[in-house]
């Protein structure tokens, strides 16, 4: 459906609207405050009532996307983006006022019940792509596209919402805000906070200068390759959100807990070798199958952007691990020290290389950031080895026989 959409609008609309959510997900991690995996362990730890975790952590979502869509304005005024784009944006940040309700996410990733998240994400999911079919037979305009963004997070609020009155027996309105809560969430979430807006930078500030250096159609042609490079990886994300609880629950047990993390992090580095193999051997089939001709720059930068792959998912494991441990801090310093590289190698490879110079600032980023910077603090070198040992092909190819 996306290739369908990005071949209906063409490279250069198709890039503005990968700026427009570029742009608004920088600002997103401001609505966020790193709290999601504070508020997990917190829920699954069964310390403080949830009641309040769950309605004091919505008080600060809302009032951070508040704060986030003000910015974006102001960030809009100084980069002179024309009057639809900002219009676009502004449309678009509304979405992370309703992304507030994600506490309800959290909540069951806590009780591991994914499940119902799963079901209102398809639901959501059908309905936005009717809706797309819809508005390109009517041969929409891209103002329809944005609005379309933001219905999709309605609709799995909407979902999120009924299940959470189903499953708890009650209805959000019992959430209670207690400042003594969120004062102690906050201490143990602001390195995450840090952490999230350098993951931000990782993942859309390549977007937002292709589109400042190149223009609208480079940033549509690398938008394209990303989308594909990045349409995986649900699965890391979904097996370490649902894997989180039980790695909390076995900390007693320091062995088992080393075991855990070890297979967690054979698994994942397994599966995106082989989604990277497969994609650099029929790159170009697959973007001249899903987006045609208008879009055959995008496969040389798949070819390399589908590598970040492997440290994305090194990183996601590696990230609730620390959390796991206490040691957000270290997390901090290496997604801080990964965003910074990032933006200086971008900044010399884009005038360059184009897209495919952003592809390799991304690579080289994810490398230092998710495995490289492990080296430095004593505390973080042991999973140095850990995944040293991970990435190894006869040790993840003893772990896949074994199961």
């Amino acid at each position: 459906m996306g290739a369908w959409v990005a071949r209906f609008l063409g490279p250069s609309q198709f890039g503005i609207v990968n700026y427009v959510q570029s742009l608004v997900f920088l600002f997103s991690i401001i609505s966020t405050l790193g709290l999601d995996e504070v508020v997990v362990k917190n829920l699954v730890s069964g310390r403080l009532a949830p009641r309040e975790v769950l309605g004091t952590t919505f008080l600060l979502k809302f009032s951070g996307a508040l704060v986030a869509i003000f910015l974006l304005f102001g960030t809009c005024l100084v980069l002179e983006t024309s009057a639809d784009i900002t219009t676009y944006v502004l449309i678009f940040s509304s979405s992370l006022l309703l992304g507030s309700f994600n506490v309800i996410d959290l909540y069951f990733q806590s009780k591991v019940l994914s499940r119902n998240v799963s079901i209102s994400g398809v639901i959501s999911f059908f309905l936005i792509n009717l809706i797309k079919v819809a508005l390109i037979l009517l041969n929409a305009s891209l103002a329809w596209f944005i609005v379309v963004l933001v219905l999709d997070i309605l609709f799995l609020t909407i979902g999120l919402v009924y299940f959470y009155t189903k499953e708890s027996g009650e209805s959000f309105r019992a959430w209670k805000w207690s400042k003594e809560v969120a004062i102690e969430m906050l201490k143990s979430s602001w390195p995450l906070i840090f952490s999230s807006i350098f993951i931000a930078a990782f993942m859309k500030i390549d977007q937002i200068m292709i589109k400042e250096i190149l223009g609208d159609k480079s940033v549509g042609i690398y938008a394209a390759a990303a989308k594909i490079s990045e349409i995986w990886y649900f699965i890391p994300l979904a097996v370490t959100s649902s894997l989180f609880p039980a790695l909390i629950n076995s900390m007693a047990n320091s062995e088992l807990y080393s075991v855990r993390l070890q297979r967690l992090f054979s698994f994942l580095i397994a599966i995106s070798l082989l989604v990277a193999l497969f994609v650099t051997f029929f790159g170009n089939y697959i973007i001249l199958l899903l987006y045609g001709r208008d879009f055959i720059e995008a496969s040389s930068i798949l070819k390399m952007h589908i590598w970040s792959g492997v440290f994305v998912s090194i990183g996601l494991v590696n990230g609730k691990g620390l959390l796991a441990e206490g040691l957000q801090k270290y997390a901090m310093f290496n997604t801080g020290v990964g965003a910074l590289v990032n933006i200086v190698l971008n900044l010399f490879l884009i005038p360059t290389l184009g897209g495919k110079g952003a592809a390799i600032a991304t690579l080289a980023s994810q490398v230092l950031s998710a495995y490289l910077c492990l080296l430095i603090f004593s505390k973080t070198r042991k999973r140095f080895f850990e995944i040293t040992k991970s990435l190894f092909f006869l040790n993840i190819f003893k772990f896949i026989v074994r199961r």
